[in-house]
Order: structure tokens, then C-alpha cells, then sequence
């Protein structure tokens, strides 16, 4: 980042993000794109009245003094010369206490008015929402207005009327000025005529309206008021605090507050799942985030709060002083106290449930709020040296504190440098293939990541032409339990057996919880190499704990052939990364922002996880040929499945096959345009789920995906997609003659918390409890989130069944070597691989999904569901004990 990009996002940054904000807001509410830029006009035009109010005066005061010492200066320069005359006007002006300098103060509206100018230029130039749109007599926003045509000439018609009402605003407002001053004012205005021209008639509409309240401003300050008398108030108790220490609580607060917003949330953020903001195909520091969230931190709260206390009286500086201090206490606490629930987020900040509070946790956050506002006054009236000293204190811990956690992801992301280089080697020297034989037999494991097993009925009637025959031959099992909500929980039992389910893992007091988790991932890879088997494995999951799964957890067997295949297929990574970038640097801060705010803003601040960005939602309008925009860790495991055919190569020799095989394409979820249910810039489902909204099950029960939930209509989307593109692999199978002898088993880690749709609600049974909550986890009460999918085609089957046997995702390895390993054991323990273990109580943990953080040798702070019996939809199974 250049000198001139660090000053735009520092000066120009806050106020473009405020112009977002605005505007987002307005269009809304009003539905209009064009009468939204009438309101961002009103609303710049008041939020900038005070400063103007206040330049006004100041100029003035120039004004005024300049006219007293004319006289005298005209007298000096007509009696004395050269170097005479110079020290007799310094001396002249330092009895006058005016120094030459104090002639800028004239210009204080014009410096107030560029970089609102430049942001808003910025801003609305490049808005894609006004592309196109008509407004009255405005034929297209998006670009000159074009209105008038003379002898067959265009004229744009809205700036000529912009710069009149300028020239009026002007002649009213420099009544009594000095002919420089008119002449100034004038030709400013023409020269904004020429700047805007050939500007976007949303741009010139913008700044006519501004003109327009400007001008209404200076008539109403020529009326003139009548003051009423003053009435002689009696004394008041002196405050102890003097400028110096006002300006010093001001200050202090400005900056805790900039370095909290700036550096320290956004410093957490990335510190708590650093991988997640690194690309190794496309290597960058993360900490350049912080970079960018930092300056709009310091723009927002030291430069532009501190443009508007310099330019207060005495009186109104008190005010800020209290407003910031309170400021500075309410957002610690927000952040501390009030923000610890939200769930998880993605590393573009956004959760992965709505951000909803109720009418009391708003009350009690607002009555604490004013419980510390009242005392930051007190505070500033009577200690506010002591307040001072305490900010600076304060402001020094979040440097310490920031520091620490800069140091952390530097640790972090040169391990990523390292495994970058190392999978760059193996890219270099291999491409992924599947291989499969035609002659022996092949065992296929596909991890479906999040999958929901309630959505499998509906997805397979919905489509029952194309559906029914490519899933030909496979049981689904409902009747199926995973043991954790999250995949450091959920996946090493169904890669490994039920050796390395939360108990199982616990026992085992000689391994950290990653050495175990990669003992699980090897076990059937291992196995089924030890029996013979061409052996290939994708994208294992969270391998050595890591985001990017680390393969060398496979380099005591080369010949093991192991691939990191998610981003590997993805088509314009570099615009993606770029795109990336973009969002984070403006969310991050915004995220700051937004859980320091009061809990009866946050809603509107989050705003569904785009934080008031107008073009987050028409963002693609100009881009139809390209997928940039939609989330990249979606697409990342989207072009993998599209390429399952591309990647997969024959085996003509008779040898058996093993694939295991993992794709987050059902996790990272998108909304999808039906009924192709394919990725779009621009979704519209308003007709099909008007005629097709409520699907229906071969059994006849019903499922209403047009309920409004999004939630529940991103997950069947994506899970749909992703049955599809399996549909596909197996139709491309099928025609090659490797389906017969092949054995395809279909189960994920875990589920969704589908509350309402799928599964029991456990508040039935426990009334008292909404939600069960670990420190860094969380138990969900609906039952789904605990049912994962589960669907087994064995050799030479026929015809589709449902099977009411109770099964877990552990028995996955069990299934996988059934009737082809005699008496499988684990190869790491020695072990026989049974499903013995489920007949008797299985415990279901919930715990911290950070695991770079919860890798001791059991999951820590960990709240425990203990399963008995054999029906998961029974909810007398499901017990909860209260430590």
C-alpha cells in the first residue's frame, strides 16, 4: 500500500463508509435509487452542518479581524519598503496576535468540502445499483443525464442546473464579503461544473441536492431571529477539569477506542483461525488486513472526531469529552460482556446464524450503557487527570495486547509459507487423479461436510427421473447419529472407528488431540494399502490440524496418493483472491464497529453479514461471465465436483481401488438459482418456489423450503447441488462399467441445526434449558445438528431402500472394509474394527471448533449429550446432565 493509498483510506475511507452505510439504509427504505441520493445528500448536508456552522464563524472572525488591521497594513506598505516594511508588519502582527498563516482560515468551508467531494465522487461513480436505473426525467443514474439536446447536440442539462443554484447559494451567502471572496466562490463553482460534467447524473444529482440544502441554509441564516433576553443563570458548581485535561480525555479515548476497533478485534479475528485467512496458492500476510482496518480505525475516531472537538467551543469539547469516554467504557463492555454468543463466523465476517437479540438483553445492554455514561461524567466533572492517565494506561494494554497477537499470526502464517512450498512441489509434480479399476474392486468413502440427513428424501423425489436412477442401488440409513457438532468432534469417528469417538479419544492420555485426529484419517487409508489397494485420499480433513490439510501425515506410505484438490480447479483465483482482499478489508473494521456498538444497533450495522454495502447484493449486474463475488470458499469446493469426472483415470490392470474423499461444498453454502440449483451472481427464485416451494418426499411428507427461513434454503440448495454433481459422477461411472464393482458410501461429519425442520427439540424434555453453552462451544437443542447423512451402495446392489437401522458415522470404516478385509484390526492399535460400541451409551460432545486452540489430549471445556438407546428420533434417548 502506496503513501497515496494510505491517505485515502485514512481521510477518505471513514466517510466513504459512511456514504455506504447511508445509502444502503435509504434504499431500504425507499426502495428508489434515485430518491436515496437525495437522502444521502440531506444526510451528509446535516451531519456536516455543525462543522460548517462552526467554519462560518471562524471565517468570519477572520474576516473581521483582516478588516480592523487594513487600515494600519495598508499604511505600513505605503510609507515603508523592502526588509523595513517586512519587520514592521511582523511586529505589527504579533501585537495583533495574527500570524500570516491565519489567512487559510478563509478556505475552511473549501478544505471541508474536497474530501467529502473526493469520497462521494469515489463513491457514487462506481455505485452499480445506479447503473441503468431511471429517476423523473433522468433517463439512466449511471451515467450523464443527456436531457437536453441543442442542434443536435447533448447537453447535460443537471449539472448547469447544479452550478446556478451554486452561483445563488453563493451571491446570498457573500453578501457581505469582500469581492476576492465572491470572485472565489464563483469560481468554484464553475469549476465544479467542469469537474462533473461528464459525471454519472447520480454523482451531479447528489451535489445539486447539496447546493439545493446549502442554498436553503443560507436563506434561513438571512432571516433574521429575534434572540430572547438571557436570564442570569445562578452559579454552578466549578468543574475541576481544565482544557488541557478535557482535550486529554477526548484525545486518549479517540485513540483506545481506533486501537481497539483497528487493531485489537481485528488482530483476535485473525489470530483465532489464521489459516483461514491465507491462501497458499496465493501467498499473502494477513496481517495486511490490519493495515487497512487500522486506518480506517484512525480516520474514523482520531481524524474526523478530532476535525469536529477542534473545531468546538469550549463547552461543546466537554461534551465530547464525556460522549467518548463513555464511548470508549460501552465498548469494552459490548465487546466483553454483551458480544461472547454470536456463533460461529466466516473470514469475510459473517456469522453463520442471524444476528437477532431480545427486548430484555437490548434493555439491560442500554441500562448498563447508561449506568457508564453516567459515571464517565462524573469522571470527566471531578477526576479527569486521573481519566486521562487511565485511557493512556488502557491505550498502551491494546498496543501490548495487539502486538502479542501480531506476533502469533506471523508465527502462524510462516508455517503456511512452509507447507505452501511444499504443496506447490506436489502440484508441480502430480495432477489429482481418482483412480478406479474396472476389473477388481473399488471402495469409495466421500465425506459430504455438514450435509443435513433430513434433506435426502426430498432431494431424490424432487428430481426423481434424473435422481432415481443414479442413486439406483443405495440404502439410506436416517436412523444415524454423529458424536459432535463440528468437524474436530465429528470426523475422526467416521474416518477412524469408534476407537476415536470423544470417548474413545479421551482415553488415550499419550496423544494430543491432533496426533489422534491424524491417526483417524490414516487408519482406512493404511488398511486398505496393507491389503493390496491402489490407495487415493482428497482433502483429508483438518489433517495435522490445519485448514489446508497436511498431507505429509501420509509420508511413511508413498505410496498413498494424496491431493489437496479444493482450490486447486478454481478458475480466476487471482480476481477471487482480489475480490477477497476487498471485503475483508472493509469488514473488518466494520466488524469491529459493529460488536462495539449498543446490542440495539448491532442488527442494523451486521445487516445479514454486508454491513451496509450497498453492492453486496447486485454486486455481479456487469460481471454475468464471471463467479467472482459469490463466497470463494463455496466455490473453491464447487469446481472440485464439477471436475470429479476430469479427475478420474481407469485402472486396467484388476487391481482394487480405494478413494476417500472430502468436499466442504455442503458447509460453506450458498443460495443457488433453481431449478438447475447452479451458482449466480444474481439468484431469483420468486417463480419456482412460488409453484414448488413445499417439496415433497416419496413417503408424502412435506418440507417448506419458501418458509422464509434462509438458512434452511441455502443448506437444501447447496445439498442439492452437491447430490447432482455426485448424479453425474455416477451416470460417468455407470457408462464406463465401474459402478457394479464398486462400493460407494455417502456420510458426513455431522449435521445442522435445522430448529423446527428436521430432528427433536430437546427444550420438550428440558424446558429450562434454550441452549447449552461451553466456553468457546456450544450444544444446539435441535437434534439434527447431530444427524448426519449416511447412504451405502454395496457391490452389485439393486433398487433403492430406506433402513431403519440404528447407525452412527462410525461404522463408516466397518462398511468400507465389510466382506473384503477379513478381520480388519486398526493398524495403529491393533484394534479389531467393530461397531460393538454403539449398543451401549455414546456420548456426544460439544466443545471449542478452534482446534489450534483446543489441542490438548482431551476437548476442552466440553458439554456432554449422553445417547441411549437405538432411535434417534426418540426423545427419551437424549439425555442432558446438568454438571
Amino acid at each position: 500500500m502506496g503513501v497515496w493509498q494510505i491517505l485515502q483510506k485514512l481521510i477518505l475511507g471513514p466517510i466513504e463508509l459512511l456514504l455506504d452505510a447511508i445509502y444502503a439504509i435509504a434504499l431500504r427504505n425507499t426502495g428508489s435509487p434515485g430518491w436515496s441520493v437525495i437522502v444521502l445528500s440531506l444526510a451528509v448536508s446535516l451531519f456536516l452542518l455543525p462543522l460548517y456552522k462552526r467554519a462560518d464563524a471562524i471565517q468570519k472572525e477572520e474576516r473581521d479581524r483582516a478588516l480592523r488591521m487594513k487600515p494600519r497594513i495598508d499604511q505600513i506598505k505605503a510609507v515603508f519598503t523592502g526588509n523595513e516594511r517586512f519587520m514592521i508588519l511582523q511586529t505589527y502582527y504579533r501585537q495583533n496576535h495574527y500570524k500570516p498563516y491565519y489567512a487559510l482560515k478563509s478556505s475552511v468551508s473549501l478544505l471541508l468540502q474536497i474530501p467529502f467531494f473526493m469520497a462521494a465522487y469515489r463513491f457514487l461513480s462506481g455505485l452499480q445499483v445506479l447503473q441503468g436505473v431511471s429517476f423523473g426525467p433522468i433517463g439512466d443514474l449511471g451515467v450523464p443525464d443527456g436531457m437536453l439536446t441543442v442542434f443536435g447536440t447533448t447537453v447535460n442539462l443537471l449539472p448547469v442546473l447544479m452550478t446556478l443554484v451554486n452561483i445563488i447559494s453563493g451571491m446570498l451567502y457573500s453578501r457581505d464579503m469582500p469581492l476576492k471572496s465572491k470572485i472565489q466562490m464563483y469560481g468554484l463553482a464553475l469549476v465544479f461544473l467542469v469537474l462533473l460534467y461528464r459525471s454519472p447524473s447520480g454523482l451531479v444529482l447528489y451535489w445539486t441536492m447539496n447546493n439545493v440544502f446549502s442554498l436553503v441554509k443560507n436563506i434561513l441564516h438571512r432571516v433574521p431571529h429575534r434572540k430572547p433576553a438571557r436570564v442570569r443563570k445562578p452559579e454552578r458548581q466549578v468543574s475541576r477539569a481544565t482544557p488541557g485535561s478535557i482535550r486529554g480525555v477526548f484525545w486518549f479515548s479517540c485513540v483506545f477506542l481506533a486501537l481497539l476497533t483497528g487493531l485489537l478485534i481485528p488482530s483476535e479475528v485473525i489470530k483465532s483461525s489464521t489459516a483461514e485467512f491465507v491462501n497458499i496458492r496465493y501467498l499473502q500476510n494477513p496481517q495486511r488486513y490490519l493495515l487497512s482496518s487500522s486506518l480506517l480505525a484512525a480516520g474514523t475516531f482520531v481524524l474526523w472526531c478530532g476535525v469536529y472537538f477542534s473545531m468546538s467551543g469550549e463547552k461543546a469539547r466537554r461534551r465530547f469529552a464525556v460522549v467518548f469516554a463513555a464511548a470508549a467504557a460501552a465498548a469494552v463492555v459490548n465487546f466483553l460482556v454483551f458480544g461472547s454468543s454470536y456463533g460461529d463466523i466466516s473470514s469475510l465476517m459473517e456469522y453463520a446464524r442471524p444476528v437477532a437479540f431480545s427486548a430484555g438483553q437490548i434493555l439491560l445492554n442500554l441500562l448498563a450503557i447508561l449506568a457508564l455514561a453516567t459515571g464517565m461524567w462524573f469522571l470527566v466533572r471531578k477526576f479527569p487527570g486521573m481519566l486521562r492517565a487511565v485511557f493512556a494506561a488502557c491505550c498502551i494494554a491494546l498496543v501490548v495486547m495487539s502486538v502479542n497477537n501480531m506476533s502469533t499470526i506471523q508465527e502462524e502464517f510462516h508455517k503456511s509459507e512452509v507447507y505452501a512450498e511444499t504443496v506447490r512441489e506436489q502440484e508441480e509434480q502430480k495432477r489429482p487423479w481418482i483412480h478406479l479399476s474396472k476389473d477388481g474392486k473399488n471402495v469409495v468413502v466421500m465425506m459430504l461436510d455438514r450435509a443435513v440427513s433430513g434433506f435426502v428424501p426430498f432431494i431424490l423425489n424432487e428430481m426423481p427421473d434424473e435422481m432415481a436412477a443414479q442413486f439406483d442401488g443405495f440404502v439410506y440409513y436416517p436412523n444415524t447419529l454423529s458424536f459432535g457438532f463440528h468437524t474436530n468432534v465429528g470426523s475422526p469417528p467416521l474416518y477412524g472407528g469408534y476407537e476415536y469417538t470423544p470417548d474413545g479419544m479421551a482415553a488415550r492420555t499419550d496423544m494430543l488431540l491432533s496426533e489422534k485426529h491424524n491417526e483417524a484419517l490414516k487408519v482406512m487409508p493404511v488398511l486398505f494399502l496393507e491389503n493390496g489397494y491402489d490407495v487415493t485420499v482428497m482433502d483429508p480433513s483438518l489433517a495435522n490440524y490445519l485448514w489446508i490439510p497436511d498431507l505429509s501425515i501420509y509420508s511413511d506410505y508413498p505410496e498413498i496418493h494424496g491431493y489437496n484438490v479444493m482450490g486447486y480447479f478454481t478458475a480466476e483465483v487471482e480476481d477471487m483472491e482480489e475480490y477477497i482482499d476487498g471485503i475483508r478489508n472493509r469488514n473488518l473494521f466494520c466488524y469491529s464497529f459493529f460488536r462495539i456498538a449498543p446490542q440495539a444497533l448491532q442488527s442494523l450495522i451486521y445487516h445479514d453479514g454486508d454491513y451496509n454495502e450497498t453492492d453486496a447484493s447486485v454486486r455481479g449486474e456487469t460481471e454475468q461471465e464471471s463467479l467472482v463475488g459469490l463466497n470463494p470458499d463455496f466455490l473453491k469446493n464447487y469446481y472440485v465436483m464439477q471436475n470429479l469426472t476430469t479427475m478420474t483415470e481407469w485402472m486396467d490392470g484388476g487391481e482394487n481401488c480405494f478413494l476417500m474423499f472430502a468436499t466442504e461444498e455442503t458447509h460453506d453454502v450458498i443460495g443457488l438459482q433453481e431449478p438447475e440449483y447452479i451458482p449466480k451472481l444474481q439468484v431469483d427464485n420468486t417463480a419456482y418456489e412460488a409453484e414448488h416451494g413445499i417439496r415433497t418426499a416419496a413417503d408424502g411428507s412435506t418440507l417448506d423450503i419458501s418458509s422464509g427461513d434462509e438458512f434452511l434454503q441455502i443448506h437444501y440448495q447447496s445439498n442439492m447441488l452437491a447430490f447432482r454433481q455426485l448424479a453425474e459422477w455416477f451416470r460417468y461411472l455407470r457408462e464406463n462399467g465401474v459402478w457394479d464393482n464398486t462400493r460407494i458410501i455417502i456420510v458426513s461429519d455431522h449435521a445442522y441445526d435445522m430448529s423446527g425442520v428436521f430432528g427433536l427439540d430437546l427444550t420438550e424434555k428440558y424446558p429450562e434449558i434454550e441452549r447449552l453453552s461451553s466456553v468457546n462451544g456450544e450444544i444446539w437443542t435441535a437434534t439434527a445438528a447431530y444427524e448426519p447423512v449416511l447412504m451405502v451402495k454395496d457391490f452389485n446392489a439393486k433398487g433403492f431402500r430406506t433402513a431403519d437401522d440404528f447407525m452412527t458415522n462410525a461404522d463408516t470404516p466397518v462398511l468400507a472394509t465389510e466382506n473384503l478385509i477379513q478381520d480388519p484390526v486398526n493398524p495403529f492399535t491393533g484394534k479389531p474394527l467393530t461397531s460393538d460400541a454403539k449398543y451401549g451409551d455414546l456420548h456426544l460432545v460439544e466443545t471449542d471448533w478452534h482446534f489450534a486452540n483446543n489441542n490438548g489430549y482431551d476437548f476442552a471445556d466440553k458439554q456432554v449429550i449422553t445417547f441411549r438407546g437405538r432411535d434417534v428420533s426418540d426423545i427419551n434417548c437424549w439425555i442432558i446432565e446438568d454438571d
